[in-house]
């Protein structure tokens, strides 16, 4: 939620500046200037905690462009020069990074799997959160990226279930970037994918 207040600063700076350059003809202007002034200082709180790690990058004079969902997308532009689909259950900045295309419709935004209102209206009454993570799997996926417990499909254990019997079947970990864990389809399922 954070990362998104990050984007909306720059496009209310102009109407912010509107806003107080018009204050000056206005009769009660101390007022409504410091009201609005303690309005967007509380609402830029949240903001500030994405800055923060942006802060502490400069200071440590390391790249801007290093928090875990780039460092994923380099490590999946060259792990994966094919571009074959993956399916990222956390980061999915990854996907535009890497010119990936979301595997699914319902996984553009990782959480939208564990709303079963959602999939409902976008592939039909009959689909659920365990059909879609089967639709996920039958494709195959070169890489599924995960945090340690993906907190959006606690509701639904047969969904957990297909998704971990696929990972012990058919992928091995390979590497944590952060708090991400990329798992890789063996070699030997990706033979079985081969007609």
């Amino acid at each position: 939620f954070y990362h998104h207040l990050i984007q909306i600063i720059g496009l209310l700076s102009l109407p912010a500046g509107l806003f107080y350059a018009s204050l000056f003809s206005h009769r009660y202007k101390k007022g409504i200037v410091v009201t609005f002034a303690v309005m967007m200082t509380i609402s830029f709180f949240p903001v500030l905690r994405a800055y923060k790690s942006f802060a502490w990058q400069f200071l440590l004079n390391a790249p801007l462009m290093s928090d875990a969902g780039y460092r994923l997308g380099t490590y999946l532009k060259d792990a994966n020069p094919e571009n074959n689909p993956v399916y990222l259950m956390d980061n999915h900045i990854a996907y535009w990074l890497t010119g990936t295309k979301p595997i699914t419709k319902i996984v553009t935004h990782p959480d939208n799997i564990g709303r079963p209102y959602l999939i409902k209206v976008l592939e039909g009454p009959d689909a659920s959160t365990e059909t879609e993570m089967k639709k996920i799997i039958d494709q195959m996926p070169m890489f599924i990226v995960k945090k340690d417990h993906e907190g959006y499909l606690k509701d639904d254990k047969n969904a957990q279930g297909v998704l971990d019997s696929a990972l012990s079947a058919d992928y091995e970990y390979v590497k944590k970037i952060a708090h991400l864990y990329v798992y890789r389809r063996k070699p030997d399922a990706i033979k079985k994918q081969v007609p």
